[in-house]
């Protein structure tokens, strides 16, 4: 099996306490934007803003929950974030 690109910038700790939101921008940034990640990740940059993403998003998500949102359709707003930017050609 194919190793997961996340696993060219990340350790399995970093990975981890990205939380489930966080995990999937780090797997939709590096399978899909490798030209972006390779930069951060050679300016240092890559780890620092998957953190700070991973915890808007958990702060985001947390947030629609609280104000009654069922969590599907807080997981659609996620989705939409994270999906934001279009794959690199």
């Amino acid at each position: 099996m194919a190793q997961k690109p996340w696993k060219k910038y990340l350790t399995e700790e970093q990975y981890g306490q990205l939380g489930p939101d966080g995990r999937m921008l780090a797997d939709y940034w590096t399978e899909f934007l490798p030209k972006m990640c390779a930069r951060m990740h050679s300016e240092g940059t890559l780890i620092p803003t998957l953190q700070q993403k991973a915890e808007e998003l958990l702060d985001w998500h947390a947030d629609m929950l609280r104000q009654g949102m069922r969590e599907y359709e807080a997981l659609d707003f996620i989705k939409e974030e994270v999906y934001a930017l279009p794959p690199e050609e």
